[in-house]
């Protein structure tokens, strides 16, 4: 099914759905929605699967961003951060020193913030992202809070904003694959949407209308306001 704004694109297996999602990221989609890889976002359920967050993270990174001999590294735990990597702040930090340009600094970095790695000092530790216009120097302990973004979650791309986003439909965990979830991700991409997979697991979606209850504590807080 393909019209201006939406595709579906039909494919079995796991490995089929991710060499789907390569052939629009680097050969059909920057073109078409006039936007170059950096601004395309693949938005997965689940973290662990074979869809999931961590392995998307590590194809889509060898594939688009692949280790030369020119570009700088630094390894952090399981994650390779390389020159010209996508990355994606995880947590509030609002400590951490930005600037902009030669008279303009400032201080924090937030939690969902999509960024480029622009610079690797192996021998200090430090890792260099550039936010829109703003850069940033991670330090050894920092840049903890930072994970490749060449896929997120689907409840990490609230809030963000992106030209086209391709999203994989595998089976997963019920608990993940739910109908507003579903909608979320469909309401992050400004130009595109594209659903890469089987329409038996889009139906799942359509169909599994959990509610997720959030105890915020509001009634007790009011309570104790009027008493």
């Amino acid at each position: 099914y393909k019209r201006q704004d939406f595709l579906f694109v039909h494919r079995n297996g796991a490995d089929n759905i991710i060499n789907a999602m390569k052939t629009l990221i680097k050969d059909k989609l920057p073109d078409y929605v006039g936007a170059d890889v950096y601004d395309l976002q693949i938005l997965t359920p689940s973290r662990k699967s074979n869809v999931g967050v961590e392995r998307l993270n590590k194809i889509m990174q060898d594939f688009l961003n692949p280790a030369d001999a020119i570009k700088q590294e630094r390894q952090v735990g399981d994650v390779t951060f390389r020159e010209g990597d996508k990355v994606m702040q995880i947590r509030n930090n609002y400590d951490l020193i930005w600037t902009r340009g030669d008279d303009d600094d400032g201080e924090g970095v937030f939690n969902g913030d999509i960024g480029i790695v622009v610079r690797v000092n192996s021998r200090a530790g430090t890792v260099s992202v550039k936010f829109d216009d703003k850069l940033v120097e991670y330090d050894r302990e920092s840049v903890r809070d930072l994970e490749l973004a060449y896929a997120t979650t689907v409840h990490k791309s609230q809030g963000n904003e992106f030209e086209a986003v391709i999203m994989p439909m595998f089976r997963g965990a019920p608990q993940l694959y739910y109908r507003n979830l579903l909608y979320t991700g469909v309401t992050r991409a400004k130009k595109l949407l594209i659903l890469v997979g089987t329409q038996s697991t889009i139906e799942t979606m359509v169909n599994n209308n959990k509610r997720t209850k959030r105890y915020s504590g509001l009634r007790v807080f009011l309570s104790e306001t009027e008493n």
